[in-house]
């Protein structure tokens, strides 16, 4: 096979956010499997508005245990704070209030140079070499997907026709469903569409349903010869660990939904039951906690709370929570809720099946393809069918459980799994 070029972009940037997103976790992942496989020539390539430089695998892989502790990943360095805060909530103990502070964006992007600064510094970080000695034939891997959006940052393909060039395009959703994402994210998706047309051999794609909509945008812009391959995403190695139940957590009544509270994800539907189960279950409703940070769209949700305070006493909102900490939350909650409008895969409901939990999911194709006959599938809009489901499991509904909890025959992608098959893919580039 080609010798393979890994974009590190997005691992570069990594300091930056104080806690990872999902594609973070799916960018750093990939680029550890690939560069420590001893059967692959890959290298790291990082493009900048200046120049572009390529490095050898070990200066790379050597920032693994940075962004381990950085990010909270390695709980035997730094407790999870975050998950600790949330289990005494759930136990009953007193916990600060929902944050709905503005960010500072120069101040969280001041604190993020000084963590790359400290990165850098503490591995010795020298600057690579030049693209232009990059080994010949090779292939460019871009998971992260940034700099699609800034073609000044793939000129450099233009001096090395013999490169070729294999973008991940996530999803489309900004081109199918604009009012469900952020002003100005549609243009930009545009640019990364254009951009990947321009310079890649091969497309690929998280899942068959991304794959299928990657595939209609390519048709109605000219391209639809442009090979796309689904790769589907694993999870994380955590969740595929047994471990035995929280004794105390399994015995209460609660709920999970995990990312970024934004608008495509759906957070104002599960609002809207718990305003319901609160009518019903007054001081005894089960309680709702939402594992993600703060994104587009979070001031509805905010409002929300805001104005409804009965609903506030059983919600809390968990930033910056470790794996670990997610699947040992997960692990004992009653289900995990997933009402999103648009996804291009949907980690989650994959991650709820791996260790046992209920999957409540919409009814979208990404959902279908990743849990297949082991989730609970709902119209998002449907806030009755919803609030059925949630007071069904809330009050042991035995036939729910039994059909959906410890699934033996669920069976999710693991990390080895996904390395496998995306050196398969990569085999076909010519």
């Amino acid at each position: 096979m080609r010798p393979v070029a890994y974009d590190v972009l997005r691992l570069l940037l990594g300091p930056f956010s104080e806690t990872p997103r999902g594609i973070d976790r799916v960018d750093l992942g990939c680029a550890l499997r690939l560069l420590k496989d001893p059967a692959l020539d890959c290298t790291g390539l990082l493009p900048t508005p200046f120049t572009t430089r390529w490095f050898r695998r070990e200066q790379i892989t050597q920032f693994e245990s940075y962004f381990d502790r950085m990010w909270g990943e390695d709980v035997t360095s730094r407790p999870d704070a975050s998950f600790e805060r949330v289990r005494n909530w759930l136990l009953g103990m007193p916990y600060a209030e929902i944050p709905s502070r503005q960010r500072n964006k120069h101040y969280e992007n001041f604190l993020g140079l000084c963590r790359l600064y400290a990165m850098l510094l503490q591995h010795s970080w020298s600057l690579g070499r030049s693209v232009k000695s990059l080994p010949r034939n090779s292939l460019y891997l871009n998971i992260g997907q940034l700099g699609l959006s800034r073609p000044h940052l793939l000129e450099w393909l233009d001096t090395r026709p013999d490169v070729a060039s294999v973008f991940m395009i996530h999803d489309v959703i900004p081109l199918s469903h604009p009012e469900l994402v952020s002003p100005g994210n549609t243009s930009l998706h545009d640019r990364v569409m254009t951009s990947a047309i321009r310079y890649g051999r091969a497309l690929l794609t998280p899942s068959e349903a991304a794959r299928a909509a990657v595939e209609e945008e390519l048709h109605r812009r000219g391209a639809a010869s442009l090979p796309v391959y689904a790769t589907p995403l694993p999870i994380n190695d955590v969740f595929l660990r047994q471990e035995p139940p929280d004794p105390e957590l399994a015995g209460r009544p609660y709920f999970v939904i995990c990312g970024a509270v934004e608008k495509r994800k759906n957070h104002i539907l599960l609002l809207r039951v718990w305003r319901e189960m609160n009518r019903r279950f007054g001081v005894d409703a089960p309680k709702l906690v939402i594992a993600g940070s703060l994104g587009w769209g979070c001031a509805e949700v905010l409002g929300f709370l805001d104005a409804n305070p009965e609903v506030r006493r059983h919600v809390i909102l968990a930033e910056g929570m470790s794996t670990i900490g997610v699947k040992r939350l997960m692990s004992n909650a009653r289900a995990v809720l997933t009402p999103s409008f648009a996804e291009g895969f949907g980690l989650p409901p994959i991650e709820a099946l791996a260790v046992g939990a209920p999957s409540v999911l919409s009814d979208i194709p990404s959902h279908r393809e990743g849990a297949g006959a082991f989730g609970i599938y709902l119209d998002p809009s449907d806030l009755e069918g919803w609030t059925d489901r949630i007071v069904r499991l809330t009050e042991g509904d035995i036939g729910i459980q039994a059909l959906h909890l410890g699934h033996s025959g669920f069976r999710a992608n693991s990390w080895a799994d996904f390395g496998e098959r995306m050196k398969n893919v990569l085999s076909r580039i010519d």
